[in-house]
């Protein structure tokens, strides 16, 4: 699966921009296991969840 130029930016009730995702892409695998590894904050959920994987 190519995953290419992917762009998330949330916005506040002020209008405040905040990005969590800037231009990610990624080359998966069609089979196996991926893991998904980083700090907390750096947008890890945000990609599952616009990837169509949602966390509970």
């Amino acid at each position: 699966m190519l995953i290419k130029d992917i762009v998330k930016v949330y916005v506040s009730k002020n209008g405040l921009r905040s990005p969590a995702l800037n231009g990610f892409s990624a080359q998966l695998p069609d089979k196996g296991l991926v893991f998904i590894l980083g700090k907390s904050g750096c947008g890890k959920s945000t990609l599952l969840n616009l990837l169509g994987c949602p966390l509970f």
